[in-house]
């Protein structure tokens, strides 16, 4: 009850697992993980 039912939460990948976010939530489906990346001109993947 700590916030409004159709709240979306989400995570980075890297902090915390999505599954295990979900499974003290009362709406699981509405979190997500995130995972964001440098701009390629400052991280080349190549």
């Amino acid at each position: 009850d700590q916030v409004r039912a159709d709240t979306v939460i989400a995570t980075n990948t890297s902090a915390l697992s999505v599954s295990e976010l979900q499974e003290g939530l009362a709406h699981p489906e509405r979190a997500c993980g995130l995972h964001f990346f440098n701009p390629p001109h400052k991280m080349p993947l190549v």
